[in-house]
């Protein structure tokens, strides 16, 4: 082999690990590999500390400390003690997609943050996305784009 290929073919190598530990270090792993956990957390707060009721209300509010619950290990806020009983009694009325994760990245078969204030509600679902484009992209294919995040979020 020529030395030019050589040096194209490292440069080529070091460039795909570079940006799959920049991947890594962002959060982001292909689902098939069953990295993540099963809830995306900020400081291991669910939602980053959002109220999962409140979204259903299409108002999304930030909990309080003094209204959490853990449930099956995980820490849920929640602005009152009425949506955090409402969550208790009727958990399956309230859906997080995918954990919580950007759902547009799951769609694609990847793991990625979401922002809890850039959120789509869809029968009695949640999803959160990482930013607005990536938002209206999935939404614009709403019927693929969810068939795609149920393939790729099952598969984990």
């Amino acid at each position: 082999m020529k030395k030019p290929i050589k040096i194209v073919l490292i440069v080529l190598c070091l460039t795909i690990i570079l940006i799959g530990i920049g991947m890594i270090s962002s959060g982001i792993y292909p689902t098939s590999l069953n990295l993540h956990e099963s809830h995306f957390k900020v400081n291991d707060k669910v939602l980053s500390g959002y109220d999962l009721v409140s979204y259903f209300d299409n108002a999304p509010l930030k909990g309080n400390k003094n209204y959490k619950a853990v449930i099956d290990g995980e820490t849920w806020f929640f602005s009152s003690e009425e949506n955090k009983l409402k969550f208790i009694n009727q958990t399956n009325q309230y859906h997080l997609a995918c954990g919580g994760y950007c759902a547009f990245a799951i769609s694609k078969g990847f793991t990625a943050p979401s922002d809890p204030t850039i959120f789509h509600v869809e029968e009695n679902q949640l999803f959160l996305f990482s930013n607005e484009v990536v938002k209206k992209e999935f939404i614009a294919n709403l019927a693929q784009s969810k068939n795609d995040l149920n393939k790729s979020w099952k598969a984990h």
